[in-house]
């Protein structure tokens, strides 16, 4: 009892000492840009996007961007179709979120789902047999999407 008592407070120490050593400053996140040079179609609706293809990227996504532009959006590729979750941490505005196979076929969409601070307040979104999954501004794409298949830049 008195060792997992121990063992939680250093778990506990640790994780303050670490979130408090951060070396990105809030206001260096909070004013990140992003470039939007990809251009891809959802049916015969054109977007420009940026690529997230890394697990880095994928893992922070559009946390911490303060606005997107209409026509704009966030690409997120996977390497092969896999289960996937995603989630508002973080983020400043509501979004549609679009997730597709590898053949780029539609296979579920949410939207208008809303940005939240912690994990354990946000709407978590599981999702499997994904390939790509495109994040835009809530309201945009919804209405414009006739066929429900990416053509992805690759």
């Amino acid at each position: 009892m008195i060792i997992t008592f121990l063992y939680r407070s250093a778990v506990w120490l640790l994780s303050g000492l670490l979130a408090a050593c951060s070396t990105v400053p809030a206001s260096t996140v909070y004013n990140r840009s992003l470039s939007f040079d990809t251009r891809i179609y959802v049916g015969d609706v054109p977007l420009d996007v940026v690529v997230f293809d890394t697990p880095e990227e994928r893992e922070r996504g559009l946390m911490y961007v303060e606005d997107m532009p209409e026509g704009k959006g966030a690409l997120f590729v996977f390497p092969e179709e896999q289960m996937v979750n995603f989630w508002m941490k973080n983020m400043q505005f509501a979004m549609d979120i679009l997730f597709f196979d590898g053949s780029g076929r539609l296979r579920h969409r949410v939207n208008n789902i809303r940005p939240c601070t912690s994990v354990s307040g946000c709407t978590s979104v599981k999702v499997g047999g994904v390939a790509y999954v495109l994040e835009s501004k809530w309201g945009y794409l919804p209405d414009k999407i006739k066929g429900g298949y990416l053509k992805p830049p690759y």
